[in-house]
């Protein structure tokens, strides 16, 4: 009995732990999903070249996407650093 007690017991802590996981992967989401709107509506990049630009960034700089993401949410990076040192430049996006 003791053994299946300690199996039922791992189980739920990988559980637990996996739940975790997937809340933090989604919240991570969520940010960068509002630091793409966030560049394409205020420096009229497509979403794709926003994607990028936060990527690329975050590359360079040796940082998670989503603290680059949350950094340009809360309005300390903008699209003149994400762009600095970038392979080539955000095309604006130029749907009407």
């Amino acid at each position: 009995m003791a053994t299946i007690a300690i199996l039922q017991q791992r189980a739920v802590q990988h559980g637990d732990e996996l739940s975790e996981q997937l809340q933090t992967a989604l919240n991570s989401r969520t940010v960068i999903e509002q630091a793409k709107g966030v560049l394409a509506g205020r420096d009229k990049v497509s979403l794709p070249a926003a994607f990028e630009l936060l990527r690329g960034y975050a590359r360079r700089t040796s940082q998670p996407l989503s603290g680059v993401a949350r950094a340009v949410v809360g309005g300390g990076v903008g699209i003149k650093q994400l762009s600095a040192g970038a392979a080539r430049p955000a095309r604006p996006d130029t749907r009407p």
